[in-house]
């Protein structure tokens, strides 16, 4: 009797220490572009304050106002066709909805033209100096507190210009 049960119990336990375990689900959101802010893996939208539009990752489209209705686009609307995506600024929303622009008039508010918050790593900028961002601790991408180390080592490494070639002039 006590063999059958110290099966039962076991059983029992097996089964329930087995649908107790967890289930690890990777969701993508989907792949940045190289003009994105690096180390914003769980982003869905970016906002671009000079030119009032959205970017969604996922589906790889701009959002913007054409003047009666939000649109979406794979590429800028032809009035921003010069305009850099690289070097503008862009707002990493903690949105995942379907309408960032719902919020519009706060994003503007808060985010004006020429707004410029801490400095944005991209990803081409990653890939091109990884070993010099690799020491990064996580979570520091957010608040900026890796610049001040990025900004010691240009400097005591000859690199003043910041690649513009007005740093130290090397005399042959």
């Amino acid at each position: 009797m006590k063999k059958v049960v110290f099966l039962i119990v076991a059983l029992v336990s097996l089964v329930c220490s087995r649908s107790a375990a967890q289930v690890s689900v990777n969701v993508s959101i989907g792949t940045p572009p190289m003009w994105a802010p690096y180390g914003y893996t769980e982003a869905r939208y970016y906002y671009l304050p000079d030119v009032e539009c959205y970017y969604d990752v996922v589906d790889a489209h701009f959002i913007y106002n054409n003047g009666n209705a939000w649109v979406r686009v794979s590429s800028l609307p032809a009035r921003y066709r010069n305009y850099d995506l690289y070097a503008g600024y862009k707002v990493v929303l903690e949105y995942n909805g379907a309408n960032p622009y719902r919020y519009f008039s706060t994003h503007r508010a808060r985010y004006p033209y020429g707004y410029c918050g801490p400095r944005q790593v991209t990803y081409r900028e990653y890939c091109r100096h990884e070993d010099r961002y690799r020491h990064i601790p996580p979570g520091h991408w957010k608040n900026g507190k890796w610049r001040d180390e990025v900004r010691y080592s240009e400097h005591y490494e000859g690199h003043h210009d910041r690649g513009h070639g007005h740093g130290k002039k090397h005399h042959h």
